[in-house]
């Protein structure tokens, strides 16, 4: 802490993604990933766990999975569940992984992580809108907490988590995916609004933006609703 000023440091582990060495064998896909995270982690824990207590293991997981894996709008720019399903895989057992090293390797420190997330609402009361809304809420709000509280991956009537969970054999590692962090982050930047969707694969889900709505928004299209933003608080 500086006391002059009364700041507290925080060490985020990974904001957003691996180094670019790391990307170009695999990045979050790799099978090797999870090893290469716990050098990493151990690396910074040795260097800095003397002058930092205060520590985040991942920021906004889904956020980079989605982004730089899914829908390749972010680097490294891949897209498809192929890319998707093992990157979420590993940053969910990176995740806890991440916590046990450093919880081993520095004393006294204060462990958390941090989640993007967004209150979910369905567009209209229409069965297939609601059903839209909540397997939205799975993705944007409940796939990588689940995990940390010893529940293993969200798993109720949603093919797409039946896929994640298969494929990962996920049952196998509902215990090495839990850490009993001492916070847990999160970055709430907006509500989402989403209708039921059978063109979008996967999860038959889109969000009907606040332009379409002719709802405030910002220049990137956010939508601004303080009142909610408070209610949500």
């Amino acid at each position: 802490m500086n006391a002059a000023i009364g700041i507290d440091t925080f060490c985020n582990i990974i904001s957003l993604g691996p180094a670019l060495c790391v990307g170009k064998d695999g990045g979050w896909t790799s099978i090797h990933l999870l090893k290469w995270f716990s050098r990493y982690a151990s690396f910074c824990a040795e260097e800095f766990g003397s002058k930092v207590k205060n520590w985040l293991i991942l920021n906004e997981p889904m956020g980079f999975t989605s982004l730089g894996y899914m829908l390749g709008k972010h680097a490294p720019g891949k897209t498809g569940l192929d890319n998707f399903l093992p990157a979420i895989h590993n940053a969910a057992m990176a995740q806890a992984e991440g916590g046990r090293i450093i919880r081993k390797l520095v004393h006294g420190a204060y462990i958390g992580t941090t989640f993007s997330c967004s209150e979910v609402i369905p567009y209209t009361q229409k069965e297939e809108d609601i059903a839209a809304a909540k397997r939205m809420d799975i993705l944007l709000n409940r796939l990588f907490i689940e995990p940390v509280l010893g529940r293993n991956y969200p798993h109720e009537d949603f093919p797409l988590m039946d896929k994640l969970y298969s494929r990962n054999t996920a049952w196998r590692y509902t215990d090495r995916m839990h850490f009993n962090f001492d916070f847990i982050g999160l970055q709430n930047y907006f509500s989402v609004t989403v209708k039921h969707n059978a063109i979008i694969p996967y999860v038959q889900a889109s969000e009907v933006k606040a332009t379409a709505r002719k709802a405030p928004h910002t220049a990137l299209g956010w939508e601004i609703n303080a009142r909610k933003f408070l209610q949500d608080a």
